[in-house]
């Protein structure tokens, strides 16, 4: 990898970037390609994006898992065996509770996803996936149903977001193991791979997670295998207190210095990486998956005038083109740094 000076990070168009890089951010250990894995009939298809330009642009799928719960499925062109299924949405304890309406296909390389938020009948919540070339964003925010005023319903200031679940278990070429079938690579003898591909940006730079600090889970036996090393585990950022809010069991006191969570492929050519703006903790879960917890801004808006965003990268494996593209789309999150408190 090539050395950054401050100089390049200070006046350099990818900037922010190289300031979060290790000398082992990049590696390749030469296997084959993975292939995607398809999409199929059996797969609940309920809508299609319209793809304007499916060389480049991956093609969303809206699909159901039950009457309540969505995915948005895509296979990105440009990333060989890779497959999103991100969960609209996993439900848990502390997030918005929601129920599926409806999707729609307003634009292309668009999908809508509208639910209605179980606790306050009226209120809509909507989802907005945009494809482009090697990303898919998400962009949540809430309205009314049609037939109310905003003067008819009081959203609370502290409405919680949902949780939004980006899988890859049918990615062969991220799954441990490499088989994007049941039970997809989560084996003790193979997931802790997975684990050691997926990486945050620290103090020293690109830190893959078998490097970080980790905290055994009250959610299953401490001597469970899953525990034996740690499967799953939450982070927070430099500016944030592990004590300052409730956290899960499971919070890794080694913290981020940008709010990117990602994980390199199988054969080392491809990483994928997930940002946002200011979460309240990211996650490496259960399987092969990814989480940020966001919140809605700006907070001094009215609750109608928020609205909570993330995007996924899929790219060749050069950390330093994904901290470039994140600190373009989401500026002020390569600011935060900059407040840095002790982790007491």
């Amino acid at each position: 990898m090539n050395k950054f000076s401050r100089r390049d990070v200070l006046t350099t168009g990818g900037v922010a970037a190289a300031a979060f890089l290790s000398a082992n951010g990049s590696s390749s250990n030469g296997r084959a390609d993975a292939q995607q894995t398809a999409l199929h009939h059996d797969d609940n298809v309920i809508a299609k994006s319209i793809n304007s330009d499916t060389v480049k642009v991956p093609t969303l799928y809206a699909r159901l898992h039950n009457r309540h719960i969505a995915f948005c499925s895509t296979i990105f062109p440009s990333v060989p065996g890779l497959r999103l299924d991100a969960c609209v949405y996993e439900p848990g304890d502390g997030f918005l509770k929601l129920n599926l309406m409806g999707v729609s296909v307003p634009a292309d390389n668009t999908l809508v996803y509208r639910h209605s938020v179980k606790s306050i009948p009226g209120l809509i919540h909507e989802t907005t996936f945009t494809a482009d070339t090697g990303t898919v964003e998400a962009v949540g925010r809430v309205t009314l149903d049609s037939h109310l005023k905003p003067s008819d319903l009081r959203v609370p200031e502290n409405l919680p977001t949902p949780n939004l679940c980006w899988c890859f278990q049918k990615s062969p070429n991220l799954v441990a193991g490499g088989s994007a079938s049941p039970p997809y690579g989560e084996r003790p003898n193979v997931y802790p791979t997975w684990v050691q591909r997926c990486f945050i940006f620290t103090e020293q730079g690109l830190t893959f997670l078998d490097k970080t600090q980790r905290t055994k889970t009250d959610e299953v036996p401490a001597d469970d295998p899953r525990n034996n090393p740690v499967w799953s585990q939450h982070y927070i950022g430099v500016w944030q207190k592990a004590g300052g809010e409730s956290l899960p069991v499971n919070t890794s006191h080694t913290r981020y210095v940008a709010p990117v969570i990602g994980a390199v492929s199988n054969d080392g050519k491809y990483l994928i990486g997930l940002a946002s703006e200011s979460p309240r903790y990211i996650a490496q879960a259960w399987h092969t998956c990814l989480h940020h917890v966001v919140t809605w801004s700006p907070t001094s808006s009215p609750p109608l005038e928020r609205q909570w965003r993330m995007k996924l990268y899929a790219m060749q494996n050069e950390p330093v083109v994904l901290m470039a593209r994140v600190a373009s789309d989401f500026p002020s999150s390569m600011r935060l740094r900059d407040h840095v408190i002790d982790n007491q």
